[in-house]
């Protein structure tokens, strides 16, 4: 049988109330399950606020602009205007690098430049 899991080491750990309720606090707050929360911060990445419900309203309301300039050019091709269709196509490619850039920004983490030393443990946080 072969385990083709990219994380296959288990760790049980115990907390006190105290660490429990801030790693709910950060889950929450992050919009991240538990796992994924102390990965990051073992990994040094500073976590990100999740956004709010209209970001992502705004976001999908770009995408579907996206597609429908893209199914104008596709129907200007058939048609045979063909200069324009390359303008709506840059245009089209544009608005999709915006969405991808948005979601860079708001929504990936990012490597903190210096780990922080947890002197009494000796782990980088």
């Amino acid at each position: 049988m072969i385990i083709l899991r990219k994380r296959n080491w288990k760790l049980k750990v115990y907390l006190s109330h105290e660490e429990r309720d801030r790693l709910m606090e950060l889950s929450s707050k992050f919009g991240l399950s538990y796992a994924v929360v102390i990965r990051k911060l073992i990994m040094s990445f500073e976590l990100k606020e999740k956004p709010t419900a209209q970001f992502y309203e705004s976001l999908n309301y770009v995408r579907r602009t996206g597609n429908i300039l893209n199914q104008i050019a596709t129907k200007m091709h058939y048609w045979g205007y063909v200069e324009d269709v390359n303008f709506l196509r840059k245009t089209v490619n544009n608005l999709q690098q915006l969405v991808v850039d948005i979601r860079e920004h708001y929504l990936l983490a990012e490597k903190k430049i210096k780990p922080v030393l947890v002197y009494s443990t000796g782990l980088f946080l």
